[in-house]
């Protein structure tokens, strides 16, 4: 753990501290076997492309849903769980690297239309205190959500 970060360890074992303005957990210090940084990193990072989003994609190529507007069927909802950014997407296709290029309605700062790879989603990772993670999927958005259901 970094000498610069204040910490407390409680009675339990467990130890918190806080490193740039977030309260962190670090669970079982002395046993480095389950520290977060021992993780496996596949372990710790939701999969963003499955087969059944892979399949729905399919059936929306670019502009298949650019009459719609705010109507448009939400085929997956990326999120960043410990900050901002909210990716709505209505349409991808995969390229022949193996990438996707998704399209969708975007929320950083303020609600826009948009182009963005997986890759690039999948390279956003969470501040190492967390541990882990980076974006996720919404798994309950329910059966053929709309754009308007979300903002």
């Amino acid at each position: 753990m970094p000498a610069d970060l204040e910490n407390e360890q409680l009675q339990d074992g467990k130890v918190f501290y806080v490193a740039m303005g977030h309260i962190c957990l670090a669970t079982n210090l002395l046993s480095d076997k389950y520290s977060p940084r021992r993780l496996d990193k596949e372990a710790r990072i939701m999969k963003l492309m499955t087969k059944e989003i892979e399949q729905k994609l399919s059936r929306y190529p670019f502009g298949s849903q650019e009459q719609k507007d705010l109507d448009a069927e939400v085929i997956v909802k990326y999120f960043y769980p410990y900050g901002r950014g909210t990716w709505l997407i209505i349409e991808g296709e995969k390229l022949e690297n193996g990438d996707w290029q998704l399209f969708g309605y975007c929320h950083i700062y303020e609600w826009e239309w948009g182009y963005i790879w997986l890759s690039q989603l999948e390279a956003i990772h969470a501040p190492k205190c967390f541990g882990c993670g980076g974006i996720e999927r919404d798994l309950h958005i329910g059966n053929h959500p709309q754009i308007k259901d979300f903002i």
